[in-house]
């Protein structure tokens, strides 16, 4: 029976992504199609803020390798994530020595933005009770007396 690989991918902070760059398993001799099967076939990505909770966002097929240069390939993304689970559902294999025994890719290259930090709840009250010791300061203006 097949059962899919997930890939997890940890970016280190928090991103807005765009798209996902794919290039697929590559290696062998086009006239050796074992080799060139155990390329990913079909796929899904989801995406998660904190490695627990995820939420899928694409689902799409590689093509399968040729054994000559093969382009990366490209897909959409739309979602904030520090978490990328890249679900690796089957391959290009039909005989069952090779049939999601092993399935590569070569690379994935995600692109997107880091996004905006958000203060921490005690960092907020910090900034705020700061606002509040410069404005006291700014109203307690010397007294001045005129003598007569």
């Amino acid at each position: 029976s097949v059962q899919a690989a997930t890939l997890t991918f940890d970016l280190g902070g928090s991103y807005v992504l765009t798209g996902v760059d794919i290039w697929n398993y590559n290696f062998g001799d086009p006239g050796f199609a074992s080799l060139l099967d155990r390329g990913a076939k079909d796929f899904t990505v989801a995406l998660s803020s904190d490695g627990v909770s995820y939420t899928q966002v694409l689902a799409s097929t590689l093509l399968r390798g040729t054994g000559d240069a093969l382009d990366a390939q490209s897909f959409a993304l739309a979602g904030g994530a520090r978490y990328v689970q890249v679900n690796l559902l089957n391959n290009y294999a039909t005989d069952p020595y090779t049939n999601f025994t092993a399935v590569g890719l070569s690379e994935v290259r995600f692109a997107g933005a880091l996004a905006a930090a958000v203060p921490e709840p005690a960092s907020w009250a910090m900034m705020i009770a700061g606002f509040g010791l410069v404005g006291g300061a700014l109203r307690t203006v010397p007294r001045r007396f005129a003598v007569a």
